[in-house]
This record gives C-alpha cells, structure tokens and sequence, in this order.
C-alpha cells in the first residue's frame, strides 16, 4: 500500500496568498482589470481587521479571481503561470528539503488548496507532487467562463476522505496553518502546524524548527519511515 502526505499550500509550504502575488502578475501585466486586483486586495483587509471571516475571504477572493479571468485565453494564462511559478522565490526552503526526504521514501506528495488549480500544477511539475486539489475555473473553447469549477480552500473534509478511500489508507503525514486544514491533520497518523506569526513549525506540540530550517522535522520523519 503506497503511502502518501497532505499538505496545504498557502503558508504552510509557500510564504503568503499565492492568489494575490498572482493577481498582482497578471494586473502589472494588463491582463486582468484594476478593480478585480484592488478588490481582492481589499478583501484581505476585510479579514485583516475580522470584518469577514477567513472562510468568507476563501469565497470572495475565489469570486473575485473568476470574475477576473473571465473571457481570458486559457492557453494564455497557462504560459504565464509556467513563468510565474518558475521564478516564485516564495518557497519557504524547508519545503525542497522535506519532499526530497518524502521522495527518497516513495512517499506521495498531495497538495490540497484554494489556490488555482492551473499555479498548483505547474508546481507539482517543479517539486514533483505527485497530486494537487485546487481552485478550478472552468474554460470552454480556450477561454475561461467565470464559473467555478471546484475549491477546496474551505472544504477539505471531502477531498480528504475521497483520497484516503481511494489509497485504501491514512495519510503518514498532513502539515497546514489554519482551521480549514483540520480534516487532513485529523486524519494523519503525524501531523503538523505551520505558525503565520512566528515561522515556527509545531510537532506533536513542540517546536521542532522554522520554515527556513526544519532538519529535525525531517530527521525525525526519516526515522519514523
């Protein structure tokens, strides 16, 4: 029975919303309208100061990028994503020293996100994550419709016990940074917090390193595999 990892994206494995540094790309570049980027950078305000919830920002933030996109070529987009995540020095570094620790013990590497699904795949292609679950918009005759696909930014509960049927087993390991990442952490037989404020990662409740240095999360996973 293989085995396999879950992780989230966004500030557990990459420092910071992958969607707004994103936005920002395709609005520097003229492909997607002022008001949807500003927008979105107001809807992390909103959050900011607990005008809406974290679970309300993964809604809208996922509304406004749609909108965004609309009638924009796919084939386009897919180019610029290709370029964008090929030169994301938002990676936190533990990241490469932690799948190449899953990668030498043929442990798959699973990816369940909000962020979209097109950035996500482009990734798994540069870090070899062997699946990603992300924010999908739909597109029709290479032009993206505004009509969301799927998002699992907020509902992981689902995805999570389809993947674990599918596998036929647990997860050996789930690391994430918030609420929305609790279904992969429960169902993990190790799992980990990625702390926003201080860096730090927590293991079995203990501070086992930071996300620029986290040698004793991976010596210690190394062991137990």
């Amino acid at each position: 029975m293989k085995k396999y990892a879950l992780f989230d994206w966004d500030n557990t494995l990459r420092k910071g919303f992958t969607i707004t540094a994103w936005m920002e790309y395709l609005y520097d570049r003229g492909v997607i309208e002022e008001k949807y980027y500003f927008d979105l950078l107001n809807q992390f305000e909103l959050c900011k100061s607990n005008r809406i919830s974290y679970r309300k920002l993964s809604y809208n933030t996922t509304s406004v990028y749609a909108n965004a996109i609309l009638g924009v070529q796919f084939s386009c987009l897919e180019k610029m994503g290709q370029e964008f995540c090929c030169n994301d020095t938002f990676i936190f570094p533990f990241t490469y020293q932690l799948f190449d620790c899953l990668h030498k013990n043929e442990i798959e590497i699973i990816i369940i996100s909000g962020s979209p699904q097109m950035l996500l795949v482009e990734y798994a292609k540069l870090l070899g994550i062997d699946e990603v679950y992300g924010m999908l918009i739909e597109a029709k005759d290479d032009y993206f419709t505004g009509i969301i696909s799927q998002d699992y930014g907020m509902n992981k509960q689902k995805i999570v016990q389809i993947i674990c049927e599918s596998k036929g087993c647990m997860p050996i390991l789930a690391l994430g940074d918030s609420s929305a990442d609790e279904p992969m952490l429960s169902a993990a037989e190790y799992s980990g917090i990625v702390d926003k404020a201080s860096g730090n990662i927590l293991f079995d409740d203990k501070i086992i390193g930071s996300v620029f240095s986290a040698k004793e999360l991976i010596e210690k996973f190394e062991f137990l595999c």
